[in-house]
């Protein structure tokens, strides 16, 4: 009896263990739910966002492409994309760039990684996780700055866009095999190029063009001592060609607010007020036998008549009678060349503080070049030949003066010295376009989204409308970095 009892007993525990097992498997929805619910309130970190599955973006209400051209659509220079952008719940845009990490172009460094860097909706793609990156917000960004021939340059960068659409079909399914890719060029020449193989493998759409020098056919004119200005060209085939001048160094900012600092002032400091000892000064040497690769004027192989030129007639106002007592500059202040373009020197920070007019000259056969907005931001009234893209916000009379001859240089020369107050408005109207307008983080978010999206403001309300990090004693745009 007692056996009966036990064997009873031990079926009755048996019984009720597999009840209870089957119950845990077949309602787990409220405690999974729950852990989930709570797991998502976790803090996500870079690693998190760069491992996620394109399946693993259910706020994604479009296809990055979409959402791009969409942004890009907007007429309006400063129209509201904040609905557009809400569309991302949050979410930074990945930049892939390819470039040289090892041994960066200029332009690399200053723009692309800067202006990734400092971007209020841009984070930058780690350089393992180019080719295999599983994000689907993806955007890539070529450098095509470099010496390498734009047939081989192009042929690279497709040979990366096949890699990664095969890893995207066999491994990441749910990801775009077409996506947008943003062509850079800021080589000298005006010459347009395309990558058409590139244009085949994601689509004519997906690919934009973004180059500095959009000039052709510029070139020296001896009959008349001057340049022929040549024409804007903003298209290539059915591709539209986007200008994208110089930004803004953000290591020039930061080396102007070092030396401001050792004089107890701030970026924010009117600078063009400051007393400044040089009334005119240009930064290009004369010839010089004395000087090896300088015989016929110029910076080592650089030569330009133009310049040249200019520099000639710096050189003679202290030479005539009416401008005898002038303090001019025309050579170089600091290093040239690679080393200008990739460092700072104190004494170019020092000769653009000191200059009361700093006259800005193009190259014979190109526009465009980094000094334009350096001037501007150490609070100089720049003077600069006739450009046919001059940068957008700044305006002939307002910001900077345009001359076009010798005799107009001289002229408007005479004028500003004897006009301060004029030419300390030019002056300060310029530095605040530059500052606010001309930042590394602008610039590439004009090559993405056709627009500026990044601001800085003393309320620390950006142009989404997002509250940031900022205190109220925040100087913009006259700040080093954009938060």
């Amino acid at each position: 009896m007692r056996a009966v009892k036990l064997v009873f007993t031990m079926a009755s525990l048996v019984m009720v263990v597999c009840l209870l097992l089957s119950l845990r498997q077949a309602a787990p929805s409220s405690g999974t739910a729950m852990q989930s619910n709570l797991c998502d309130h976790k803090p996500k970190t870079a690693r998190d966002d760069e491992n996620r599955q394109g399946t693993e973006y259910p706020d994604q209400k479009q296809p990055i492409s979409a959402l791009i051209q969409q942004i890009r659509s907007k007429r309006e220079p400063h129209s509201d994309i904040s609905d557009i952008l809400s569309s991302l719940g949050g979410k930074k845009i990945p930049v892939a760039a390819f470039t040289n990490e090892q041994r960066p172009h200029a332009i690399a460094r200053h723009l692309i990684f800067s202006g990734i860097d400092e971007s209020s909706v841009l984070e930058k793609v780690s350089a393992s996780k180019k080719i295999k990156n599983t994000n689907p917000l993806t955007v890539w960004v070529g450098d095509a700055s470099n010496k390498v021939p734009r047939e081989i340059w192009c042929a690279d960068l497709n040979q990366m866009v096949l890699r990664s659409q095969r890893y995207r079909r066999r491994h990441a399914k749910n990801m775009p095999t077409a996506w947008p890719i943003f062509i850079i060029d800021y080589t000298d020449t005006a010459t347009p190029f395309s990558c058409p193989q590139i244009e085949r493998a994601v689509g004519a759409a997906n690919v934009y063009y973004s180059r500095r020098s959009v000039v052709r056919d510029r070139s020296w004119n001896p009959s008349t001592g001057w340049v022929d200005l040549g024409r804007k060209v903003l298209q290539h085939g059915r591709q539209v060609v986007q200008p994208a001048p110089y930004p803004v160094r953000t290591d020039i900012v930061q080396a102007l607010d070092e030396q401001l600092q050792l004089r107890n002032l701030t970026l924010s400091y009117p600078i063009e007020e400051l007393p400044r000892s040089l009334d005119v000064v240009h930064l290009w040497p004369l010839p010089s036998k004395q000087v090896k690769g300088q015989g016929s004027g110029g910076v080592g192989t650089f030569h330009s008549n133009l310049r040249t030129t200019v520099s000639k007639i710096v050189k003679s106002l202290g030479r005539q009678p009416a401008t005898k007592n002038l303090r001019t500059f025309a050579g170089l202040a600091g290093e040239a060349s690679g080393l200008g373009r990739t460092g700072v020197s104190p004494d170019y920070i020092e000769t653009m503080l000191d200059a009361k007019l700093f006259l800005v000259v193009q190259r014979d056969a190109w526009e465009d070049h980094y000094r334009l907005m350096e001037a501007m931001i150490h609070g100089c009234m720049v003077l600069t030949d006739r450009m046919l893209s001059l940068p957008p916000g700044l305006q002939n009379g307002t910001h900077l003066i345009e001359f076009t001859s010798e005799s107009d240089l001289r002229h408007l020369i005479s004028y500003y010295l004897n006009h301060p107050a004029e030419r300390l408005a030019i002056a300060g109207r310029g530095r605040e376009v530059a500052m606010s307008q001309h930042r590394s983080w602008h610039r590439l978010e004009e090559i993405i989204f056709g627009r500026k999206v990044t601001d800085c403001s003393v309320s620390g309300i950006d142009r989404l409308g997002c509250t940031t990090s900022r205190s109220a004693s925040h100087q913009c745009p006259y700040t080093v970095h954009a938060s």
